[in-house]
């Protein structure tokens, strides 16, 4: 965690890496009775990142929802969109929410409420964030669920934001 792994950037669609997370993980969802709901931006959305992270990160943040999932009806919703032109992911559970008193230390390394958890669930999840120059929001009402946004820097953006971190061209390959 002290660390972070060096990033191997490419130009991806958030909807790509999005729709193959959750392929990924829609038969264990199911399997538990989670209905998964989609809403995916009509475009692509292209974004600099490594993909390996970013699915790591939305992976992590798929696997809180579901545990946080305690009614008879259980609902993951994840949407991805453009908001104050940046594109962004958005998870939103009907789970029991997180108390007042824990929303502090969401972020905070090994800090859970869960009885086997390790707590750097979401400060590796903000980690990443960061990394790819964005920024994670957590709204969160008891017994109502959890919304999760995660907001990112489209290519142009990154490039302006970082310039030299990048060449100008990416290797040939490199879109998706």
């Amino acid at each position: 965690f002290a660390r972070p792994p060096a990033m191997e950037l490419s130009l991806v669609d958030l909807n790509r890496i999005v729709s193959e997370t959750l392929r990924f993980l829609e038969t264990g969802l199911a399997y538990r009775g989670v209905a998964l709901k989609t809403k995916l931006h009509p475009a692509p959305l292209p974004v600099l990142a490594d993909e390996k992270l970013l699915k790591q990160a939305l992976f992590n943040l798929l696997l809180n929802a579901q545990e946080a999932l305690d009614k008879k009806e259980k609902a993951i919703r994840v949407t991805t969109g453009v908001r104050a032109g940046r594109p962004f992911l958005r998870i939103r559970d009907n789970g029991r929410g997180i108390p007042p008193s824990d929303r502090r230390n969401i972020f905070r390394l090994f800090f859970t409420t869960r009885k086997n958890g390790s707590g750097l669930g979401l400060p590796i999840v903000r980690q990443i964030v960061r990394q790819h120059g964005g920024a994670i929001y957590v709204h969160s009402r008891e017994g109502v669920g959890t919304t999760v946004t995660v907001v990112l820097l489209f290519e142009e953006q990154f490039r302006a934001m970082y310039p030299g971190r990048l060449p100008l061209a990416l290797p040939q390959g490199s879109r998706s």
